[in-house]
Formats: C-alpha cells, structure tokens, sequence
C-alpha cells in the first residue's frame, strides 16, 4: 500500500491504526474511531469514503441505545 495508489491510507491510518490492506475496490476494515468495535468500520482508501456497520447484535438498535457514537 502507498499514498499514491490509495490517497487517504495516511489520514485514516492515524485514526484507524489497525485498518487492514484494501481489498480491490480499494475498501479496508478495521476499529471503528466513533464506537471502538473491532472491524465494524470500512473506509474506501481510493475515494474517502467511509462506513460504521454494525455487527449483527447491534442491529434493530438505535444508536443512541448501542455502542455506536
């Protein structure tokens, strides 16, 4: 992985530091910055853009009522 091929593998690599190496979409998964649940955030390190999925136990909850900030 370099900062040219996938532009914002240093921005997220500070916030994320266990994010793993992008699939060939460029997506890569890790620890969520927001609710600290392992592999529940994906970042799209060609584009920027992000996700916070939750994990099947958070599912049907609101936010407010789970761990997810």
């Amino acid at each position: 992985m370099n900062e040219h091929t996938f532009p914002y593998l240093t921005l997220f690599k500070s916030y994320i530091p266990d994010l793993g190496p992008p699939d060939g979409d460029g997506w890569a998964s890790g620890s969520c910055p927001f609710c600290g649940e392992a592999d529940t955030f994906r970042v799209n390190l060609k584009t920027g853009r992000w996700a916070c999925l939750p994990t099947p136990g958070q599912e049907g909850r609101s936010r407010k009522e789970g761990n997810h900030a």
